[in-house]
């Protein structure tokens, strides 16, 4: 590759989404990452709609990859079960399986 133009460091969700959009913007990214891989974490697993929607602007299919769809929530408030429907369109998805994900999109999107 020749000399990048950007070097985003860090391959989580923004980097990622970052160098994805640079690489398809025409920028020569180098994406620089410490982990040679997506590690399982506790937290993120809830898509949004508008998470959703940035999802599928960057060619990453969210059902494809196993998302499962949410429409309602469960809690607890003073010891009492509640629930509610979701007023829009919702998913669930491991961080470590997306984030695989967005940094392959990268990768084909031509950041090194």
């Amino acid at each position: 590759m020749a000399e990048p133009d950007v070097a985003v460091v860090g391959g989580g969700l923004a980097g990622a989404c970052a160098a994805i959009l640079l690489a398809r913007g025409g920028a020569r990214v180098v994406l620089i990452e410490k982990e040679s891989g997506p590690k399982p974490k506790v937290c993120g697993e809830f898509l949004s709609s508008a998470a959703l929607a940035v999802l599928d602007r960057l060619g990453v299919d969210a059902v494809a990859l196993g998302a499962v769809p949410l429409d309602a929530m469960s809690f607890s408030a003073r010891g009492e079960p509640r629930g509610l429907k979701l007023p829009f369109k919702a998913a669930s998805l491991t961080r470590e399986v997306l984030d695989e994900a967005l940094m392959e999109e990268a990768g084909r999107a031509g950041a090194d």
